[in-house]
């Protein structure tokens, strides 16, 4: 199919874009916004929205037929797209004769993500390619000694503005000439997916377990209002004759470690992360106050 008739709008003076994007730390949201500085000074109408929002219903889907390009955003967890992510496509982008491409942020191997999203973005759809970037405190979980020594280094401090804003040209350059894009499984592709089994939803409670320091908690209610997946809430707890709210872990766990990483008191660990370094979850929070919204448990 032509990109000419996949592009609805490239005979308007105006092309629109829509970003959605789902970001753990900040590091997705932060090439999203990009990717919209970029659009716009080459005169696009961008807009852009956290996944999270909608599967909280704290936003309502926009009529997606209504952008020329969509753009779907994440970090890969364990060579894997996030589970919110996937089931997020496969609710809303199936089958809508979209114009799509995907974008991510990674800290060591891509594995399959790529390849899987694109099986389910590509559905009904018309795909023309993927934006990478390896960011900023993006490596994988298994954050201990020896892979600080990669950290250190720099070996991960890929944050390349100009490098995003080629490949975007890229894919824009694909979009205008109507070349549909393909993804090939990764060489690793089985080895991958054998090692990266801990990162599934029947496995994630067992390897993914977090732990609470009671003396440590003081009920800031941050994990709980901040969950990507809501799978946190609050419950009293009674220890040496002092009652306090903590929170309780429920099935759904994605494996973001946000919990773990905005605890601002050390509260919350588990077994990948425990002495490893925090990523800063810049950006995240204001996510939420500019849709209008104050978590509940405040």
């Amino acid at each position: 199919m032509k990109g000419a008739e996949g592009s609805r709008h490239i005979g308007n003076s105006r092309m629109k874009a829509g970003i959605f994007y789902f970001s753990a730390t900040g590091n997705t949201r932060q090439v999203a916004f990009w990717i919209k500085e970029d659009l716009e000074k080459k005169g696009w109408i961008v807009e852009t929205f956290n996944i999270e929002l909608f599967q909280k219903n704290i936003l309502k889907m926009p009529d997606l037929r209504s952008y020329s390009l969509v753009f779907v955003g994440y970090p890969v967890f364990a060579w894997r797209e996030p589970f919110n992510v996937r089931d997020f496509i496969k609710r809303n982008f199936a089958e809508k004769e979209l114009n799509v491409v995907q974008f991510f942020t990674y800290g060591g191997i891509l594995g399959n993500a790529p390849f899987k999203l694109w099986l389910v973005l590509s559905k009904g759809n018309r795909y023309f390619g993927k934006i990478h970037i390896r960011a900023e405190d993006s490596h994988p979980v298994l954050r201990r000694k020896w892979t600080m020594i990669f950290i250190k280094k720099g070996w991960n401090l890929c944050k390349d503005r100009a490098l995003l804003s080629e490949r975007l040209a890229r894919v824009l350059r694909r979009f205008e000439k109507g070349k549909i894009a393909y993804e090939v499984p990764h060489p690793l592709a089985f080895i991958l997916d054998v090692i990266g089994i801990a990162y599934s939803k029947g496995m994630i409670d067992l390897w993914f377990k977090k732990w609470i320091d009671f003396e440590k908690c003081t009920s800031c209610a941050l994990c709980w209002r901040y969950c990507p997946a809501g799978v946190i809430e609050p419950m009293e707890k009674e220890k040496g004759g002092q009652v306090k709210l903590i929170p309780r872990f429920l099935k759904g766990c994605i494996g973001c470690y946000r919990c773990v990483n905005i605890c601002p008191f050390d509260a919350l660990r588990s077994f990948f992360t425990k002495g490893g370094i925090k990523y800063k979850p810049y950006g995240i929070f204001s996510d939420y106050t500019e849709a209008g919204f104050s978590p509940p448990g405040k």
